[in-house]
C-alpha cells in the first residue's frame, strides 16, 4: 500500500503564501470554515494547501502507524486529525495534517467538549507531510504554539522533531511518545499491504517484535 504511494511524483500539493495581518486570517479562515484547505499563519503570512491524494493517502499511512503502536503499547491518544491549532497571544495558526492528544490530563480535557476553541489544549504531537516546501516556518509556528513533538515525511525521510526546553525543535533519535525511531517508520511505509486493516495488523506485529521487546527491556519489565 504505502510502497506504491512513495514511489509516486511528490509534486501534487498545491500551496500559495501571501502577506496577510492576524484579522486578514482570522476572516479567512472563518471563510473557508470546513473546506479541504489547510490553512497556516506564521505571523506575517498566510499559507493555503490543498491536499493531493498522495498527501493524503501518507497521513492515513502515518496515523495507522501511530494509532498501531500506541494500542500495542498500552499508551492512552486522542486523534484531533486536522484542527486548526492557534492562538491569539502568540500570532500563530496552523491545521496539522493530523494530530493527537498522548497525555492523559489533555484526553480528559477534550472528553469535556470544551466551547470555546480556545480552551482545548494544544495536541502532544503533530504529523506534517511535506511532499513540497512549504513557504512559511511551519516548524516555528509549532515551537511558538508549544507542540511537544511533531513527526515530517518528506517522502522519502521521516524527521522527528522534538521540543527543547529553549522553545526550539531537535532532531530525535526516536519519538519520545512512542519510542519509535525515524527510520522504523520508513520502513513500515515501505510495507506491502493489501489495505488499511493489513498494514495496521503489520504495524501492530512489528511493534510486539520489536517495540515491547524494547520497551521492557529499558523498564526492566
Amino acid at each position: 500500500m504505502a510502497t506504491d504511494v512513495r514511489q509516486r511524483a511528490l509534486h501534487g500539493d498545491q500551496r500559495i503564501a501571501f502577506e496577510a495581518s492576524w484579522a486578514d486570517y482570522q476572516n479567512l479562515a472563518r471563510a473557508i470554515g470546513d473546506q479541504p484547505l489547510r490553512i497556516a499563519f506564521d505571523g506575517e503570512r498566510v499559507e493555503l494547501m490543498s491536499p493531493s491524494p498522495e498527501h493524503e493517502a501518507l497521513t492515513n499511512a502515518l496515523d495507522i502507524i501511530l494509532r498501531s503502536l500506541a494500542a500495542t503499547l498500552g499508551v492512552r491518544f486522542k486523534g484531533m486529525r486536522s484542527t486548526r491549532w492557534e492562538r491569539p497571544d502568540t500570532l500563530r495558526g496552523v491545521e496539522a495534517d493530523s494530530s493527537y492528544y498522548l497525555t492523559g490530563e489533555k484526553i480528559d480535557a477534550a472528553r469535556r467538549r470544551p466551547q470555546d476553541p480556545a480552551d482545548w489544549p494544544l495536541p502532544d504531537l503533530a504529523l506534517e507531510i511535506d511532499l513540497r516546501a512549504s513557504a512559511l516556518d511551519r516548524q516555528g509556528i509549532y515551537a511558538a504554539l508549544g507542540v511537544p513533538e511533531v513527526w515530517r515525511f518528506d517522502g522519502e525521510t521521516v524527521s522527528i522533531d522534538c521540543l527543547g526546553p529553549d522553545g526550539e525543535y531537535q532532531d530525535a533519535h526516536e519519538s519520545g511518545w512512542l519510542g519509535i525511531r525515524p527510520e522504523e517508520m520508513v520502513h513500515l511505509l515501505s510495507l506491502d499491504a493489501e489495505d488499511d486493516q493489513d498494514f495496521a495488523s503489520q504495524v501492530a506485529d512489528w511493534a510486539r517484535r520489536v517495540l515491547v521487546p524494547r520497551r521492557e527491556y529499558r523498564t526492566g519489565g
